[in-house]
């Protein structure tokens, strides 16, 4: 299960470009879900970024997800009935917490839900 959710978000890092970026400095990862129903709770949307921070690190966009490497992250939540379910993950360095450093979009990833088993 992990592999394949591993491999679904990979191709979503690849997508936007970040294979062969690496962030050796301590990041804050913002996450941007957006969901067209309100069915699922907050926290069971959330569950899936434990999938993409490991993703991350096996990208070797990151070194590792520990405290030392990822000192936090925020969650935001938006009803987008015109948008398919997506997150949109935005990695910043400490310095820059405001700035956009570098960005990528896990379209659908209700797949990752339904790989859980999860009812979407």
């Amino acid at each position: 299960m992990k592999r394949r959710n591993e491999a679904f978000i990979l191709d979503a890092i690849r997508d936007a470009g970040l294979l062969g970026v690496h962030f050796e400095e301590p990041v804050k990862v913002l996450f941007h879900w957006h969901e067209n129903t309100m069915r699922r709770d907050l926290d069971n949307i959330a569950f899936a970024k434990k999938f993409i921070l490991d993703a991350l690190v096996k990208a070797e966009v990151l070194k590792n997800d520990n405290w030392e490497y990822v000192r936090g992250f925020v969650d935001s939540f938006s009803l987008t009935r015109h948008l398919d379910p997506c997150v949109q993950v935005t990695i910043c360095t400490l310095g820059h917490f405001n700035d956009k450093d570098f960005e990528f979009r896990v379209k659908n990833y209700k797949g990752i839900s339904n790989l859980l088993g999860e009812k979407t």
